[in-house]
């Protein structure tokens, strides 16, 4: 998998909690402005809440049943940050 992610750099990819890989196409531009926009609001909702932070979708998940996320926009309650993965 490793060497086919080298070579299809602009495809990400995700899995589920039983290791089946999932492709994920480059989106368009009206779906990439949305995105934006939606990490927008929730930044500026949780500045000025503070009950989490906020990441886009370049912040990658591991789930509690194994599977590997990355949403377009998430919110992390405050102290469960544990499930990014570094």
């Amino acid at each position: 998998m490793l060497k086919f992610e080298a070579q299809k750099s602009d495809l990400r990819f995700e899995a589920t909690a039983t290791g089946e890989l999932i492709i994920i196409p480059p989106t368009g531009g009206s779906t990439s402005e949305r995105n934006a926009d939606l990490t927008f609001q929730l930044q500026a909702w949780n500045r000025q809440m503070y009950l989490g932070k906020v990441f886009d979708s370049n912040g990658g998940f591991e789930l509690p049943d194994g599977a590997k996320r990355a949403p377009d926009s998430s919110w992390v309650k405050l102290g469960q940050e544990a499930f990014l993965e570094d």
